[in-house]
Formats: structure tokens, C-alpha cells, sequence
């Protein structure tokens, strides 16, 4: 049986700072794809001539270039007409791929060809490049590089709750095309792809991190981040394209139920801190353009109502997890290793 072969995929619109190292960080793997793809959207950067430039240099690159901005979803789908190899990473130019991430990947892959994805952790790092919890969380399925098949998959995402990050994540490309290539999810779609694959393929999984996603607060994605109204808009899209004609067959109703109540906790706590922030302004704003000088009494009091403030903002997110999510000791662990790296920082 031939060796199975690797894609690199990159949609790019004005990433000229960014993609030199990024493209270095592809061509300075251990295993070398079979051709990296990029597709510039109509960057008024230099970011087509950067591109071209490296072409010339690494005949695996292929440039490619839209007439005009036609966003990610196309531009993704152009990259995916292209692509030859078996399975496809989507490359970006700020996540920072560590060395051997192809080569274990793809080594795990060759001993389970059937998989749909192969995933790794992923760090996580803001602007600031303070360290986020990385994806997935603590307590993992294994200690060890394993597959797991697809009947064994729906428990490990819903009571292990096994979430998938596709900077370090390889995806199928004859299951990608017979779906019709990547939805249009706006930031969902990585959700719902690495679901769909995992759900009815399975999934090779390396409990080891293998890369880093730049968690920025300029990104595309930073209103689901902030935004409640936005995460279950794009949850109830996101349910309406699982629940297609041309897509139930792919996801059992307990998946559906359990994504949207994650969704609905999700959303409550990024309220929850919507709110918090929201008194925070309020009061220094009291405290400098009303009360101007505080006195000891007015001391007093702030700290007092703060205290309070923060005592109810905790205890209904402590009612919502009560609510929302199952309670396993899963959870219970993953609380600990939050606490010990907290500590440790």
C-alpha cells in the first residue's frame, strides 16, 4: 500500500508580516507535505508577492490568487479543488506549529488509515502571550498516541468531552469532498467538520502538544468569544446545517442536544463576565467622576458592594454549571490541573 500523503492548505488576505515565518515553520517539518496550497483573497498587502517569491524558491508551493476579496469559505473550498494528497492541514500563517507535528501525525495515520482526523494538543497563548488552557483540557483519553473508533466516539465528545483544535489537526480529503468541502459556518465550520469526521470515522489522537494558536483579540472569531447573542446565533446555524436533509445522517440527536446545551453555557458565562466587566467600569467611573474624593466610608462601602458583586456573579455561574453540565470527575480534575498551573505561573 502506497504511503499516505499530506496537503498543506493556507487562504490568505494581507498576512505579509506573518507569513514568512509561517511558511518557514511548514517547509522546516520532519515530513514534508506533498504540496502546500495558498489561495491569496485579493490582499491589497504584498502579501501575493511574498507567495510568489517563495514558490519560486519550493517547487511544492502552489500560488494561487481571487480576482477579488471572496472571503474564507471560498477561498477555503479552492484550496480544497486543489488538493491531491489523502489528508490536508489548513495552514495559517500565525499558529506556530511545532517541528514534528506532520511526522506524528501522519505516522499515527498510516497504522489507522480509516481514521477521519488525526489531533494533537494545542497550546493556546494570547496578544500578550500569557498561556490560555490548551485543547483539549486535562485529564486526556490515553497516555499514548492511539485510535479511537467511531463507536466509542460520541461518549469520549459528550461525557469526556473531547474537543478538537484544527491548528493541529489533519482532516480526510475524500470525506471532505463528498461532503462538498467546507461549510459556510463563518468560525463554526472547524466545529462541525472535525464532529462530522470523528463521529462516523474516528479519530487518532496524540496526547502531546504539537503546536500553538494565537487566541488574538483582532480575530474574525472574537465576537463568539464575547458576544452571547453571537454564539448561539451561529450555534442554532450551526444545529440547523446538523440537522439537514444532507447532513442528519452524520449526527446523532444525543450530539446535537449536548452541543447546543455547551452552546447555551457558553453564552451564559461569557454574559456572566459581560456583566462583571460592565460593574467594574460602572463603579470606577462612581468613584472618579461622581465621588471624586473618596472618604474611609466610601472605601468601605465599594469594597463591600464588590465583594458581594463578584460573591453573586459566581454563584450563578456556579447555578449554570449545575444546570448545563454533566458532573463527572473529569471535571473535577480539570478544575485541579487549572488550579495547579495557576499556581505555578
Amino acid at each position: 500500500m502506497n504511503p499516505l500523503t499530506l496537503s498543506v492548505i493556507m487562504p490568505i488576505y494581507n498576512k505579509a508580516s506573518e507569513l514568512p515565518k509561517g511558511l518557514e515553520l511548514i517547509l522546516n517539518q520532519s515530513f514534508q507535505p506533498k504540496e502546500i496550497i495558498i489561495v491569496d483573497d485579493g490582499s491589497t498587502d504584498n502579501s501575493f508577492e511574498i507567495i510568489e517569491s517563495f514558490a519560486q524558491k519550493y517547487p511544492i508551493i502552489q500560488a494561487y490568487k481571487n480576482e477579488q476579496n471572496r472571503g474564507v469559505n471560498f477561498t477555503q473550498n479552492r484550496c480544497l479543488e486543489l488538493v491531491t494528497g489523502d489528508y490536508l492541514h489548513g495552514g495559517s500563517a500565525e499558529d506556530h506549529m511545532f517541528p514534528r507535528f506532520y511526522e506524528k501525525s501522519m505516522k499515527l495515520l498510516g497504522q489507522y488509515p480509516q481514521a477521519g482526523l488525526c489531533t494533537s494538543l494545542c497550546l493556546r497563548v494570547d496578544d500578550h502571550g500569557n498561556k490560555l488552557p490548551t485543547v483539549p483540557e486535562p485529564p486526556y483519553l490515553s497516555s499514548s498516541p492511539h485510535f479511537i473508533p467511531p463507536e466509542e466516539m460520541l461518549n469520549a465528545i459528550t461525557k469526556k468531552e473531547l474537543v478538537f483544535m484544527l491548528a493541529t489537526t489533519l482532516l480526510r480529503v475524500d470525506i471532505l469532498k463528498k461532503i462538498g468541502g467546507f461549510p459556510s459556518l463563518k468560525h463554526y465550520e472547524d466545529i462541525f467538520l472535525s464532529l462530522l469526521l470523528a463521529l462516523n470515522y474516528g479519530v487518532c489522537f496524540i496526547p502531546e502538544p504539537l503546536g500553538q494558536f494565537l487566541l488574538s483579540s483582532e480575530s474574525g472569531s472574537k465576537m463568539y468569544r464575547t458576544n452571547p447573542e453571537a454564539v448561539m446565533d451561529i450555534s442554532n446555524q450551526t444545529k440547523q446545517l446538523m440537522t439537514s436533509n444532507k447532513f442528519i445522517k452524520y449526527f446523532p440527536p444525543l450530539l446535537i442536544q449536548d452541543f447546543m446545551t455547551r452552546q447555551r453555557y457558553l453564552s451564559g458565562t461569557i454574559a456572566l463576565t459581560n456583566i462583571g466587566k460592565a460593574y467594574e467600569k460602572s463603579i470606577e467611573g462612581l468613584k472618579i467622576y461622581t465621588l471624586q474624593n473618596l472618604s474611609i466610608s466610601d472605601r468601605i462601602f465599594f469594597s463591600l458592594t464588590s465583594f458581594i458583586a463578584k460573591t453573586l456573579n459566581l454563584t450563578m455561574r456556579f447555578y449554570l454549571f449545575l444546570r448545563l453540565r454533566n458532573i463527572t470527575w473529569r471535571i473535577f480534575l480539570r478544575a485541579c490541573y487549572r488550579i495547579r498551573n495557576k499556581i505555578k505561573k
